[in-house]
Formats: C-alpha cells, sequence, structure tokens
C-alpha cells in the first residue's frame, strides 16, 4: 500500500479479512480499509490465498458496480506486499443489531427502513448480483446532518454475478454460524440460489427489525436449520398486533418455505408495498395464485394470510378491511422511533401525529375507525371509502366523505286542550311546575354471564391445543434428536458393519461435513457415510461423490470425503468421476486421496492418467500414490511387458532425478 493511506486502527475482522480505519491524504477524508487476513502458518502463495484474492477480487468489482446511496461505496481496489485490499467509504454509524438491541422499530421507521433496503437490492438483482449474506450486521443506519437516517447495505464478499443460480459458498464457520438465523433453507439444501434467497433473508432481518427476536431460532446450529427447514416461526401480526395486518402478511409473504411461494425479486416486493401502503385504511394482501394449485405441502407452510383465487403475482390485488383497534405489541420492549446520536440536533423530519377516530354512525355495523391525521392539516371527520381494488397500476380508492347525521327533529308540539278545573288544582299544578322533577337514573342490565364462560373456555381450549401441538413437536424433535444421535453411535461400534440411511438422515449427514467443526463428531459422521446402506433407494455413492467433487466443498472436507468415506466404500462406479478430477485437481491433498480411491478399480485405460501424474506430482505423497497405482494397473495387466517397455523409454530420457527414482520403483527389480 502505497504512502496515500494512514492506517489509524482496526475496525473489525470477518470470515475472510480485516477491516482497518485509514485516512486518505490525497482526497483529505478518512475511510475503510479491508484486506485478506494472512492465516497462520499459511504460507503466501498457496491455493487457500489464492482463493481468498479470488474472493477479495469478487467483493471489489461487485461493489464497484453498486454505485447506489444505500450501498456502501467501493473508492479504490490494489495489492502490495502484504496483498490485495479495497478501500471503502468509512461508515459512522451503527449495525441494525446494535440498533434494534434498544428497541423495536415503529411502523414510521420500520417503513422508510423498507424502502430503502429494497431499493438498493433492485439495483443488486438489476446487476445478477445475489447477496447471499444478508443479516441485520451487515445492514448499517447512519444518520444525515438533517437527522434523517440512512440505510447502507455492506459485505457483499458472497455475493455472485449469476445471472443463472449459483450454489451456496461455505467458507470459515464462524460466517457460516453468525448468518445462520438469515440464510434460506435453499442454502442449507445447497442447491441454487436466485434472488429469492435474498427475499428470505431480508424478510428476516424485517422480521428482527420489528420484534427483536430471530424468526428462526434455536440453541444450537442444527436446530436452527431445523427451525428453516420445518418452517417453525410465529406470525408477525401475534407479535406485532399495532402494525397493520397487510404489513405483517408483506413480510411473512418473504419467509415462506419454498422460494415460488415468496416475492420474486425485490421489484415486485417493493411494488406491492407500496400498492398496499398507498390505501388509507388497513389492508390485507392476497396470494399471488399459480395457473395450477399445488397438491397440499407435508410440511409446515405459511403462506399469505388470506389467500385464494387471487390475481397473478404480477398484479397482487388487495382487499380493504376496517382497522380495529390494537392492543400494545407484545414484543420484550416497546418500539421507540431511532433519534439521531447524542450531541446531534433534533431531526426535522419527526412530525407529530393525532388519532382521530369516527363515531359510527346509528345505521352503522362497523366500529370507530381510527385516521392518522398531521397536526398541520387536521380537517373534519371523514371516512375514506374504498371504491375498487387496488392494481399494479395504480390505485383506484377514491376518497368520499359520509354526510354529516342530521339531528333528530324536534317533537311538534301537543294541541292545547281546553279544560276546567278548580282553581285548588290550578294552583297546586304550578306549584309542582316550580319544583324541579328527580332525575331517575337507569338500572344497568346485568351482563349474561354464559358468553364470557364460553368465550373462557374457547380460548382456554385454543392454548391448550397451541401448548399440546408444541409439546409434540418438541417430542417429535427430541426423538428425531436421539435417533440421530444413536445412529452416530452405532457407526463408530467395531462390531457395526451396515448402517440404515433414508433420505433425511443422508441430507443430515451431507450437511454435517461441511458444518460440523468438531473433530470427534465429524469422524462419526464419515463412518456413518462409509457404512451408510440406503433404505429408501437414495443413491449414497452419488451423493457422497457430488459432494467430493465440488469445488465449493472446503479442501480439507473433499479430502476426508475421499480418505475416509470413498475409498472404503469400494464402488467401481466412481472409477470415471475420479479420474476426471485426477486429472484436472491442482489440490495436493485431495489429489493423493482421489489416487488412493481408483487405485483398486484402475486398469489398462488408466495406465497413461497415471503416468502423467507420475511425471508432473510436486510433492511426495502424490508421487508415491501414482507410483503405487501403477504398479496395481501392471500386475493385474494383460499388457505388463508393454507397460514397463513405456517406462523403461521414459526413463532412457528423463534428466529429472525424481522421476527416475519413481520409476525404478514401479519397474521393480
Amino acid at each position: 500500500m502505497d504512502d496515500r493511506y494512514e492506517i489509524r486502527g482496526k475496525i473489525g475482522q470477518g470470515g475472510l479479512g480485516a477491516v482497518y480505519r485509514a485516512f486518505d491524504k490525497r482526497m483529505n477524508r478518512e475511510v475503510a480499509i479491508k484486506r485478506i487476513v494472512q492465516e497462520k502458518g499459511k504460507e503466501k502463495g498457496t491455493d487457500e490465498e489464492s482463493e481468498a484474492t479470488r474472493q477479495m477480487t469478487k467483493e471489489a468489482g461487485a461493489l464497484a458496480a453498486l454505485q447506489h446511496p444505500h450501498i456502501v461505496t467501493v473508492y479504490d481496489v490494489g495489492v502490495d506486499e502484504d496483498g490485495p485490499y479495497v478501500v471503502m467509504e468509512l461508515l459512522t454509524g451503527k449495525t441494525l443489531d446494535e440498533v434494534v438491541t434498544r428497541a423495536p422499530m415503529t411502523g414510521t421507521d420500520f417503513r422508510e427502513f423498507c424502502l430503502q433496503t429494497q431499493e438498493a437490492l433492485i439495483a443488486a438483482q438489476d446487476l445478477g448480483i445475489v447477496h447471499r449474506d444478508l443479516k441485520p450486521g451487515n445492514v448499517m443506519l447512519t444518520w444525515l446532518p438533517s437527522g434523517k437516517f440512512q440505510v447502507k447495505i455492506v459485505d457483499f464478499g458472497l455475493a455472485k454475478f449469476s445471472p443463472k443460480a449459483s450454489l451456496q459458498t461455505l467458507d470459515q464457520q464462524d460466517s457460516i454460524y453468525g448468518s445462520i438465523f438469515y440464510m434460506a433453507p435453499e442454502q442449507f439444501e445447497r442447491v441454487p440460489l436466485d434472488s429469492r434467497t435474498d427475499m428470505y433473508a431480508i424478510g428476516c432481518v424485517y422480521y428482527f427489525a420489528l420484534t427483536g427476536r430471530n424468526p428462526f431460532d434455536g440453541d444450537t446450529g442444527p436446530q436452527v436449520m431445523a427451525a428453516h427447514l420445518g418452517h417453525v416461526v410465529t406470525p408477525l401480526s401475534e407479535l406485532r398486533p399495532d402494525l397493520p395486518k397487510w404489513l405483517c402478511d408483506w413480510i411473512m409473504w418473504h419467509i415462506n418455505r419454498l422460494p415460488t411461494d415468496r416475492p420474486t425479486d425485490a421489484r415486485q416486493s417493493l411494488q406491492v408495498f407500496l400498492q398496499n401502503d398507498a390505501a388509507p385504511l388497513q389492508v390485507q394482501m392476497s396470494e399471488p395464485v399459480k395457473p395450477t394449485p399445488p397438491a397440499p405441502p407435508l410440511r409446515p407452510r405459511l403462506i399469505i394470510p388470506g389467500g385464494g383465487p387471487g390475481p397473478t403475482p404480477t398484479s397482487p390485488a388487495v382487499v380493504t378491511t376496517a382497522a380495529p383497534m390494537v392492543a400494545p405489541p407484545s414484543t420484550q420492549t416497546m418500539p421507540q422511533p431511532l433519534l439521531p446520536p447524542e450531541g446531534s440536533l433534533p431531526s426535522i423530519h419527526t412530525t407529530s401525529v393525532h388519532l382521530v377516530a369516527e363515531a359510527a354512525s346509528p345505521d352503522s355495523d362497523t366500529g370507530p375507525i381510527p385516521v392518522a391525521i398531521p397536526v398541520a392539516e387536521a380537517i373534519p371527520v371523514a371516512s375514506m371509502v374504498p371504491t375498487g381494488p387496488l392494481s399494479a397500476g395504480g390505485s383506484a380508492l377514491t376518497p368520499t366523505r359520509r354526510p354529516p347525521t342530521s339531528p333528530a327533529p324536534a317533537p311538534a308540539p301537543a294541541p292545547r286542550v281546553q279544560a276546567t278545573a278548580t282553581r285548588q288544582a290550578t294552583a297546586t299544578k304550578q306549584a309542582s311546575a316550580t319544583r324541579p322533577a328527580p332525575t331517575q337514573v337507569p338500572t344497568p342490565a346485568k351482563p349474561s354471564k354464559k358468553p364470557m364462560i364460553f368465550s373462557l373456555l374457547g380460548t382456554t381450549l385454543a392454548l391448550l391445543a397451541i401448548g399440546l401441538y408444541f409439546v409434540y413437536q418438541k417430542v417429535e424433535e427430541r426423538k428425531r434428536e436421539d435417533a440421530f444421535k444413536a445412529l452416530l453411535t452405532s457407526a463408530i461400534d467395531p462390531k457395526t458393519t451396515e448402517v440404515a440411511l433414508n433420505k433425511t438422515d443422508l441430507d443430515r449427514l451431507i450437511r454435517s461435513m461441511t458444518t460440523e467443526s468438531n473433530l470427534g463428531e465429524r469422524q462419526k459422521v464419515t463412518k456413518s457415510l462409509a457404512l451408510g446402506k440406503s433404505t429408501d433407494g437414495e443413491n449414497i455413492d452419488a451423493r457422497v461423490l457430488e459432494l467430493a467433487l465440488d469445488p465449493e466443498t472446503p479442501a480439507e472436507r473433499r479430502e476426508e470425503v475421499f480418505r475416509e468415506v470413498i475409498v472404503p466404500r469400494k464402488n467401481p462406479a466412481a472409477l470415471p468421476s475420479l479420474m476426471n478430477f485426477i486429472r484436472e485437481s491442482k489440490d495436493e491433498a485431495c489429489l493423493y486421496s482421489a489416487i488412493l480411491a481408483a487405485t483398486p478399480y484402475a486398469g489398462d485405460e488408466e495406465f497413461s492418467g497415471f503416468l502423467n501424474i507420475l511425471k508432473t506430482a510436486q510433492n511426495d505423497q502424490t508421487r508415491t500414490a501414482a507410483e503405487q497405482a501403477l504398479i496395481a494397473i501392471i500386475g493385474k495387466s494383460q499388457n505388463a511387458a508393454g507397460m514397463k517397455k513405456s517406462l523403461t523409454d521414459q526413463y532412457s530420457t528423463t534428466a529429472n532425478p525424481d522421476l527416475q527414482r519413481s520409476l525404478k520403483k514401479v519397474l521393480g527389480p
């Protein structure tokens, strides 16, 4: 790094790099500099460092293309003796998780927060970028001089330019666990990802912003993954009944279990938000309907309440309903407005509002309708009545006013009746008229106890049913967990020769190979896979081989799969894929294990391939594995003499002493 940047301190460290506060002398401004962290024991120029450099370059390219007010700006990219670095704008605000620690967001602040984040995601998705790691720690809030907060999405280190769907990349374990609360189910299932993955993550972020809790939670990583995969979530409307029903439904729409049940992208998501937000009354969204209704799912799935036959996803309709008075939100801390940092001037964007409720007319069967009216624009009480549904093109709501209720006409005076009366009667009547008549207080009717009893009974039964359901879920989860632990325990028993696996168990074992950090537990996983036998037709060998050959699987885990699973499974059908990997791989550790896995099944056709490996091997381990493979091939070949002649010719023409020693070993005495 040249003298232009003066490092002034370390800000933080993530999965791939560290971030420093620095001063740009040329532009006279503070900046943030991110660079690769050199792991202990890793030399420069290794494959690990090259991969980290590639990730850094990719991040810089992604951010440089995203020039947007709500995405962190990249100023410069460079490489020096310590590796590559990226110079970015220095953000002095707080991350969303730091802000929400004080209290959840109010509805007013959330609206602004939502608009800014959606605008940022639209810009990224228009360039084909999937962030893949959206979480509260990657969303920062800064405050402008006017007191208005500004959202900045940071850390596109896991993003990919990908007009086509791509697979989830797993980096270091701390990065995975820090994001697990906001990862979409398809990221655990290792299936292609697209913009709907970011829609799921931002929906989880919105849920957190309004409640201060994660929608999918658990005490351990596997429990959180199970919550995502089983879609175990409390509807937002139950935690924030003070918010409009349509807003809660809109957020829950994002975190549906299946990608096809979510918004296609941020553009569609924001369009639906603005249409519903424009309605003067609380509205409830209708779920976009597919041409052919899908079969009922076998797992819990929460889609937009109020769904049914309706418009296509490009123009979701809304159904207007009166907004009832609601109870306070049931979050741990009451929502509070976002205020500028201490020492700043008050925000000029804060506006007080009055809640004006119109009393229901005598002939109306609806209750009072709350209408938010700014103090400076207070108008006579009126009701905004929708005259048509919302569409993608705009609102069809027309404001009308209810006519004021006319006072009841005064009763007509009764006709005067002439009558004769005694003077005494007249005097008595006049005396009575001078005394005020006593006010009669009506006796209130006693409320019936039967409706109250039935209501309490119904509530009690409902709570009991919910409690029993969650107890059942916990019991079933415990059973599954105990069964999986028993499976792992039996696998390491010396007497065990076979482990029965169904697709669910196999999926969990495959995931554990990339997520389990405890060596002892991972050894149980590899042993289970090595001894596994399918009980439902699932091809275990194909799944294991796919994991080992996947370039996004961490190198050390791939080497374990080759050595601890594929070698003991002894499946000849894996040979073609193994030979392709051996010819193309540059990873010496994985190469050695792949050769060991392929050697028992190699024949005459693989002779030339292993000879090339022997000639190009960069370390003794790979060279030894190639020697053993050639010896095994010659030992069972009917063309052994021809192969030895080829090796003798190679020995006489090469000047490489390492290759000569290896050829002598293969040729034997």
